[in-house]
């Protein structure tokens, strides 16, 4: 059934690359459909499945991995808060996962990249943990989000700012690669010398990012999309 459903969808969506599109998002949410609302909550943050884990890793660093479940970290912050609501454990989750190890981590380097400070004031204590005691309905009522914030910020703020859609962070990549004919980012710049060691480089199989690259860069060039083909 879930098989057939992602077929569907394939057939009904085209594929793309925009971040969090459409086809990005119902094909998340039918690869977790049937199992607990704690890991489909999860999944919606995974990057890669299984089978793309073994193509782009070494078969070394693959083997030390296999046996590590990336859930298992976000079903013990899950199991740490059993006696709140969904909503508020799982924004707890995010602060404890998502928001620390991802979000932060990429902003800030790329602010000191270019010698900029990033201000968070939503992250402040007090305002975090404020806003941890609100009720469900304070955060999202229906399919409006961010309540309190809308409600307290209406009359201070343009509609436009008010009605705006969600940006996100995003690192600065696609523009930097989205107008090349072809990569060779990997292949050109990653020639290691096999007598010594490189930690990061040799932990993956670079002809399969090569290929990825290349996939896109197609697409934007033909705006046909074509599936990546692995070895047996």
């Amino acid at each position: 059934m879930q098989s057939g459903l992602s077929w569907l969808s394939s057939i009904i969506l085209r594929p793309s690359y925009k971040k969090v599109s459409w086809d990005y998002k119902i094909n998340q949410f039918l690869k977790a459909r049937g199992n607990s609302p704690e890991y489909a909550h999860y999944w919606w943050r995974v990057v890669f499945s299984d089978k793309e884990k073994r193509n782009i890793m070494s078969p070394v660093l693959y083997d030390q991995c296999k046996d590590y479940d990336p859930f298992d970290t976000f079903d013990a912050y899950f199991r740490n808060m059993d006696d709140v609501d969904f909503l508020n454990k799982s924004l707890y989750v995010d602060i404890k996962t998502w928001l620390q190890d991802d979000i932060l981590v990429k902003v800030d380097r790329m602010s000191m990249a270019a010698s900029l400070e990033v201000r968070t004031p939503f992250l402040d204590r007090r305002v975090v943990e404020f806003s941890a005691r609100l009720p469900c309905y304070t955060k999202i009522n229906g399919t409006k989000q961010k309540v309190i914030l809308h409600n307290s910020m209406k009359n201070r703020l343009p509609r436009k700012i008010i009605n705006r859609s969600k940006k996100g962070f995003n690192a600065p990549a696609l523009p930097g690669l989205g107008h090349l004919k072809k990569h060779d980012l990997f292949s050109g710049n990653f020639n290691l010398d096999s007598t010594k060691e490189d930690v990061t480089f040799k932990s993956f199989n670079l002809s399969i990012l090569q290929k990825w690259l290349d996939i896109y860069s197609n697409y934007r060039i033909t705006s046909r999309w074509e599936p990546v083909e692995y070895e047996a």
